[in-house]
């Protein structure tokens, strides 16, 4: 029998959940931005739906994709936090990537994916 596939899996932890949610989320609002900021935007676009399928599907493949994710986003945030001057929007955005970053190396999200993912 096939292996079925999903997109959104609430089997999984509350955080992998919640970091399934949130990386549609983010997809979503990329979506919005990815023509405005060129090839990077949409392969960070590309980068957010991998993770979210990858993880909705217990795929490691998923999880580094959702690491390597809130990394370069991570990184963006920062250097857009310090060039703007602390500017309201981007301690939001900043916000925002913090909480992908709890969700994506929480404990319980990490042991879930050890024992789990395929």
């Amino acid at each position: 029998m096939p292996e079925q596939r999903v997109y959104f899996n609430p089997n999984q932890t509350q955080t992998l959940v919640q970091l399934q949610i949130f990386l549609y989320f983010r997809a979503v609002i990329g979506l919005l931005f990815a023509l405005a900021t060129g090839p990077i935007g949409i392969a960070l676009l590309a980068l957010t739906v991998a993770a979210a399928y990858g993880v909705a599907n217990e795929k490691q493949w998923g999880y580094y994709c959702a690491i390597a994710y809130a990394l370069i986003s991570g990184f963006f945030s920062l250097y857009a936090l310090t060039a703007s001057n602390f500017a309201f929007d981007q301690v939001i955005s900043a916000l925002f990537t913090v909480i992908l970053v709890v969700l994506t190396f929480h404990p319980e999200s990490r042991a879930y994916v050890k024992t789990w993912f395929k």
